[in-house]
């Protein structure tokens, strides 16, 4: 595969520096998430910087292909917002742990739309009532907090998360031995916690979509 990672030296973060909090922290967590946007992180990353949510963010975002132009450009590129012992919030959970949690993790954006519905006439619309083209659909099979069908992560982005999750690992120390299945895309008791590990954020809430137990993501965790 063609090499697409570019990740900024944390001398020159692609936040501004009201985005995120500049204090090294250990790290013990990487936590999966999608951005329910669009195909470009440097989209995600732009909206961090203009919104007035706060300090929101992730230390990385990993582009997706384009749903209205097939455009590749992006497809597994993985763009660095800060440098990741530095922290953001992105839990976003009701609990008087969220701020040492949010601190205690690196979080990781796929850039994908999330769950889509299929129409009468076969085709799939995203939440923000975009199209989303078929061959970027898979169908789970099963309900997945209440959604069949969902755009799916691409293998570039799958594989630049492994190549980048396995060097957060060696480099924080953080065990990647856990084995995964469905079911571990549940609210665990492990990632609220604090456990070392890697989780998705939909394992911190109920509420949360990403990341959906896509095989082949699960394929990738597993063989971490």
């Amino acid at each position: 595969m063609q090499e697409k990672t570019t990740q900024t030296d944390a001398s020159e973060p692609l936040l501004k520096s009201d985005e995120y909090y500049p204090v090294e922290q250990r790290k013990n967590q990487i936590v999966l998430h999608h951005t329910a946007g669009s195909h470009r992180p440097d989209w995600t990353i732009q909206g961090w910087n203009s919104d007035r949510l706060g300090r929101i963010a992730t230390a990385y975002v990993i582009g997706s292909i384009s749903t209205t132009e097939g455009n590749r450009d992006f497809d597994g590129r993985v763009l660095q917002t800060m440098n990741p012992s530095h922290w953001a919030h992105h839990l976003g959970i009701q609990s008087e742990q969220n701020e040492r949690l949010n601190k205690a993790s690196i979080g990781i954006e796929l850039c994908c739309y999330g769950y889509v519905t299929k129409r009468r006439d076969g085709t799939f619309w995203s939440y923000v009532n975009r199209p989303v083209p078929a061959e970027q659909v898979i169908d789970l099979g099963f309900e997945f907090r209440g959604y069949r069908f969902w755009q799916s992560y691409t293998d570039a982005q799958l594989d630049a998360a492994q190549n980048l999750i396995r060097s957060l690992g060696e480099r924080f120390g953080i065990s990647l031995t856990k084995k995964w299945s469905v079911s571990d895309f549940n609210v665990s008791r492990d990632a609220l916690s604090g456990t070392a590990g890697v989780f998705t954020h939909c394992q911190y809430r109920a509420d949360k979509f990403d990341c959906y137990p896509h095989p082949k993501l699960i394929e990738m965790l597993n063989s971490l």
